[in-house]
C-alpha cells in the first residue's frame, strides 16, 4: 500500500497505526496520521510544526484523545483506515503527481489532511495553517526539503556501504567500527560476503 511513500513517510504512517493501538481506537482517523507526521523527528512536517510554532505531538496526542477517547490497547492484526483518511491518502497521492515527484512525501500527506473538505477549517490545530497564505507556501515546498534529507541518509548509507565492503575485502571486517556500520545498515556479515562474491 505504501510502496510509493518515501521511508520517513512510512515511518510516519506506522506512528498513527502505533497511536490507533495505544489507545483502543479500531480504525485511523486523520488526527492519527496527523499525530504520526508530527512525532517523527526527521519528518519534514515536524520541522514545519517545530519551526513555526504550531502544535506539539503532545497536544495533538491530547486532543485525539480528547475527540476520540480512550480504551484499552489493542493489537488487531488489521486497523482499517476510515473514508476520510483514505481521501487523505489519496490527495496526497495526488500532491504527489502534482509536484511531479517519485514518492510521497510527509508534506503531501498533510496537505492531503488540510485539503480534506471541511476537516482542517473546523479544527484548532490546523486553523493557523489554513488561515496563513505564508505557511501553506511554506508547506508546499517541504517536499524539495524532505527529498534533500532523504538523499543525504541514502548517501550516507551508500557511503558507509562501501567502506564496509572495502573492510570486508581485507579481512578488517570484524572491527568495532565495521560491526557498528554493519549496524546502522541493518546488513549481516554474511550479506556483504554475498554482495562482494
Amino acid at each position: 500500500m505504501f510502496q510509493h511513500y518515501s521511508p520517513v513517510a512510512v515511518v510516519c504512517m506506522a506512528k498513527s497505526l502505533e497511536m490507533v493501538r495505544s489507545l483502543g481506537h479500531e480504525i485511523i482517523e486523520p488526527m492519527h496520521i496527523l499525530w504520526g507526521l508530527v512525532e517523527v523527528d526527521h519528518s519534514s512536517v515536524n520541522r514545519f510544526f517545530k519551526d513555526n510554532g504550531l502544535a506539539t505531538s503532545d497536544t495533538i496526542s491530547d486532543y485525539v484523545q480528547s475527540t476520540l477517547g480512550r480504551r484499552d490497547a489493542h493489537s488487531r492484526l488489521h486497523t482499517p483506515f476510515s473514508a476520510s483518511s483514505k481521501q487523505v491518502l489519496d490527495l496526497a497521492l495526488e500532491q504527489k503527481s502534482k509536484d511531479q515527484d517519485k514518492f510521497v512525501f510527509t508534506n503531501h500527506i498533510l496537505l492531503g489532511i488540510l485539503n480534506l473538505p471541511g476537516f482542517a477549517n473546523s479544527n484548532d490545530i490546523l486553523k493557523p495553517i489554513c488561515d496563513s497564505p505564508q505557511l501553506l507556501s511554506k508547506l508546499e515546498n517541504l517536499s524539495k526539503v524532505e527529498k534533500e534529507s532523504e538523499n543525504s541518509i541514502r548517501r550516507s548509507r551508500d557511503e558507509v556501504l562501501k567502506t564496509v565492503i572495502k573492510l570486508a575485502k581485507s579481512d578488517l571486517l570484524w572491527e568495532s567500527k565495521a560491526a557498528a556500520d554493519l549496524a546502522f545498515l541493518k546488513i549481516s556479515p554474511q550479506k556483504i560476503r554475498e554482495m562482494i562474491d
